[in-house]
């Protein structure tokens, strides 16, 4: 589950650490969200169709 997280994250933070604030866009996502992952080569999402549905629709 997702208690291993606590103990598996590699970032740490140490006196140089600033805080940023992120615009929101399309671009700006953690791809642990993306069912599938993020494809290294292409960077989209693999076996994604086209579907003409809103992502927030149920399969």
């Amino acid at each position: 589950g997702g208690l291993i997280e606590y103990n598996a994250d590699e970032d740490h933070l140490t006196g140089q650490w600033q805080a940023r604030a992120f615009e929101p866009g399309p671009t700006m996502f953690a791809e642990w969200a993306i069912d599938g992952g993020i494809d290294g080569n292409t960077r989209r999402q693999p076996n994604a169709q086209a579907s003409g549905k809103f992502l927030t629709e149920k399969k």
